[in-house]
């Protein structure tokens, strides 16, 4: 038997993918929310494995890099209040080492190489500058954490300690800071075999059914 194309692997990790964020939007939005807020660390673990697969030929030393450099500022955030704003995390994404669980070094890097793939895709911006491709991959990153504060309060994934419990300024303007920082040492989104196109789709495809994900749980009410 062959073994599986890149892209036949990548239109698998993408079904997994697609199940489980379809599954998850309309089980949270139906009434079971309690059985699978829970999951979400599993589902996290997922998609990190199946980025980390599918993206082996681009492995360079800032894939190990950019998800430390993440998790050391989300310790920083946690026992300081110093960057994004006083907050505290919960026990719904698993594991925690010095009050961060240990699953946000890999979101960071599925947040960072997806909205890094998704500037990259486009052929009008790949004429561009490589600093304004940077700003614009860490505003889009920015925006999708827009989207996951809202629903991640609600979920008791973290909390913020101010009067009102609301998403201090602090926390974007860091976000896109160490986004931008982070990103101008990327190495490029290639897509120039097979196997790294698929790799960087994926990325792609990652953090758009991210975006749908959490634009879904804004949009229409639900009970943790």
């Amino acid at each position: 038997m062959n073994a599986m194309t890149p892209s036949t692997k990548r239109r698998w990790a993408l079904f997994v993918l697609i199940v489980l964020h379809v599954v998850g939007a309309i089980g949270i939005l139906t009434g079971w929310a309690g059985l699978l807020l829970p999951l979400s660390g599993v589902n996290l673990a997922i998609a990190t494995a199946l980025l980390l697969w599918l993206n082996r030929p681009q492995w360079r030393w800032w894939w190990l890099a950019a998800p430390a450099l993440g998790f050391g500022a989300e310790v920083i955030g946690v026992q300081t209040g110093w960057l994004f704003g006083a907050y505290s995390y919960g026990s719904g994404l698993g594991p925690r080492l010095a009050g961060v669980p240990l699953l946000l070094g890999p979101l960071w890097l599925m947040m960072l190489w997806g909205s890094w793939s998704l500037v990259s895709s486009s052929r009008t911006l790949q004429a561009k500058p490589r600093a304004t491709r940077v700003l614009l991959a860490a505003s889009a990153m920015t925006a999708l954490d827009g989207l996951i504060e809202p629903v991640a309060v609600r979920a008791g994934w973290w909390s913020w300690a101010n009067d009102l419990g609301a998403v201090p300024w602090t926390n974007y303007a860091s976000w896109f800071g160490i986004a931008a920082c982070l990103l101008a040492f990327a190495p490029p989104a290639d897509s120039t075999t097979e196997s790294k196109a698929a790799g960087t789709t994926i990325a792609r495809e990652l953090f758009l059914i991210f975006t749908a994900f959490f634009t879904l749980l804004n949009l229409f009410p639900w009970t943790p």
